[in-house]
């Protein structure tokens, strides 16, 4: 966020006018593989809307930075505090699991991040033996690929955080 607020303010003159098209060349200036693109130009047109200028615009997307960086401050604080008080308990993994997370990438799982969580998951499930359902929220990168992780971990199941607020798994909780 911090590199695109750069790339506005290069932009002259700091004193256009709003548009739609002026919004849509910012929103060009947006890497294409950008994990929350969406949220970025969702907050752009918002702020355009608002805004009559470029440095008004820069002025509430810094705003906008600066409360979310004290956001996540706050609650890296108190997940540390929740971990220290033993509200929260932690899995280290120690096995690398190479083979499944070449099986993740062959089928098109590329979110290394994402399939290390999912390893985690897998890894508690061999270790700790239970029947684990894992619910998540991102459906490209994980609810998609249900099948493949399923039948390559231990985990039992996948869920979409959209199918539990949409009542598919009532009582199931």
């Amino acid at each position: 966020m911090l590199s695109i607020i750069a790339d506005f303010e290069k932009l002259k003159p700091i004193s256009r006018q709003m548009s739609t098209s002026f919004v849509s060349e910012l929103e060009m200036r947006i890497p294409p593989d950008c994990w929350n693109r969406f949220s970025i130009v969702d907050i752009l047109e918002s702020l355009a809307a608002r805004t009559k200028t470029l440095a008004e615009l820069i002025i509430e997307l810094k705003g906008l930075l600066e409360e979310y960086q004290t956001l996540t401050s706050q609650r890296y604080s108190d997940i540390e505090r929740m971990i220290d008080d033993g509200r929260i308990e932690s899995w280290l993994r120690f096995t690398q699991y190479s083979v499944i997370q070449e099986e993740f990438l062959k089928a098109g799982m590329s979110n290394v991040d994402d399939n290390k969580i999912i390893l985690d998951a897998h890894d508690l499930c061999i270790n700790s033996p239970c029947d684990l359902s894992f619910i998540t929220g991102d459906y490209n990168d994980i609810k998609a690929h249900e099948r493949t992780i399923v039948n390559l971990t231990e985990i039992k199941e996948v869920i979409y955080l959209a199918d539990i607020n949409n009542n598919q798994y009532k009582g199931y909780f």
